[in-house]
């Protein structure tokens, strides 16, 4: 099933959402809840986290930087820039940041300007590579949220696929979004965004912290 952690806003028939039902009893500690998304697949003894009322320091190094909602409903936050090794390529919108969301998603003429400079073969709404390529050699992708620059390599924002007795297929983590995205969105910052930094939605103090998380 679907567990959905956004604002009432956006709540079928007006239903208070879980987490905020939880803080109106005072089931949690505080009104925050966070993921820490492995990088390693199960069953691998360090698996992904939702910690329900707080953080766990054990998943993040260093402290927390915070961006303001910009809009109650999705966790929706002010977008200073996004850009693919030193070209800007969009500024000045609003992403939403989503742990339902595999990918990065962009509108699908931003994916489409990003995934071309990588080398993968466009199918779509997806890109592929006819053979994975050498990370070191890819552009970062830099998204910055109030001011701070998160960068992502290309080890993190390409997806190593394994199949039983099939090599490794790698496909970009840039997807591309058919049309508009919902309210007019520049981004969904998705799992692999949320992978290379640990998220804290604080519902009590209106706002989305980030921490560079520990894989270690």
């Amino acid at each position: 099933g679907i567990l959905g952690m956004g604002w009432a806003e956006i709540s079928v028939n007006g239903i208070t959402p879980v987490f905020f039902s939880m803080m109106q009893q005072k089931l949690v500690d505080a009104g925050q809840f966070s993921f820490y998304l492995s990088a390693q697949a199960w069953p691998h003894k360090k698996t992904s986290e939702l910690a329900l009322g707080g953080v766990d320091p054990n998943h993040y190094t260093g402290s927390f930087s915070y961006v303001p909602i910009s809009k109650d409903g999705y966790w929706q936050i002010h977008t200073d820039s996004l850009a693919i090794g030193n070209e800007t390529v969009h500024s000045h919108f609003d992403s939403v940041v989503d742990s339902g969301t595999s990918l990065l998603a962009f509108p699908l003429a931003t994916a489409v300007r990003i995934n071309s400079k990588l080398g993968c073969i466009d199918a779509g709404i997806e890109c592929i590579f006819e053979t994975c390529p050498d990370f070191a050699k890819l552009p970062n992708m830099t998204v910055t949220l109030a001011g701070i620059p998160y960068v992502l390599t290309g080890e993190d924002y390409i997806l190593q696929v394994q199949e039983p007795g099939a090599p490794t297929q790698c496909v970009s983590g840039i997807m591309g979004f058919p049309g508009q995205l919902p309210e007019n969105l520049g981004a969904i910052l998705g799992d692999v965004f949320m992978r290379k930094y640990y998220t804290t939605f604080d519902a009590a103090n209106n706002r989305v912290g980030f921490a560079l998380a520990n894989h270690n």
